[in-house]
């Protein structure tokens, strides 16, 4: 993810990379990180590595936006609803989504794809409220829809699971803590929005 640049052995200019980025005293900062994601993910092969420290970078980012807006359920409920006639608008819909998601209390950000993730999204639960992550696995426009609508059905209907547990990840592979039936739910509601 070109996230460190030059020598593969430059150890001091890899520990200044994570420190400066961070903004850690010391590298033995990041051990204290506590990631706890939910995630949509792809039948590609993955590294646990590497979603271990994709799931550090996105919390620090979600931390760093610090939405200020409340988690307003019913708003976020009829905003859903609002979905489908966004879609079609190509130019705008997407954006004005996010915006109005933002606006009750759900943070989204999209991120490009980051190989041996296998990762579609995830919804982590953050100073108490909903933060969506998007990757643009594909660069699909309707790809992007189907899992923001997939992610917004766990916030949905699982929200104080989430919140117990910090997390969900998308994939097609069967979720951790996910049903069958529950995954076969937030797909169908996402094709169907």
């Amino acid at each position: 993810i070109n996230f460190f640049t030059g020598s593969q052995n430059d150890f001091k200019a890899i520990e200044e990379r994570i420190k400066t980025f961070f903004g850690f005293s010391s590298v033995y900062d990041y051990k204290d990180i506590e990631v706890v994601p939910a995630y949509s993910r792809t039948k590609r092969a993955s590294s646990d590595r590497v979603i271990q420290f994709w799931n550090t970078l996105v919390r620090y980012e979600m931390q760093n936006v610090g939405n200020p807006n409340p988690f307003d359920r019913e708003r976020f409920k009829n905003l859903l609803s609002t979905f489908r006639g966004a879609t079609r608008d190509v130019e705008f819909g997407f954006s004005k989504a996010i915006r109005a998601l933002y606006d009750c209390g759900v943070t989204v950000i999209v991120q490009s794809y980051v190989s041996s993730t296998s990762i579609r999204g995830g919804t982590f639960i953050i100073q108490g409220k909903p933060n969506i992550v998007l990757t643009n696995l594909g660069k699909k426009y309707p790809t992007l829809w189907q899992v923001l609508a997939h992610e917004c059905y766990h916030v949905l209907t699982r929200l104080q699971d989430l919140t117990r547990r910090g997390y969900h990840l998308s994939s097609d592979d069967k979720e951790l803590f996910d049903s069958d039936l529950e995954e076969q739910s937030a797909y169908e509601f996402a094709r169907g929005l």
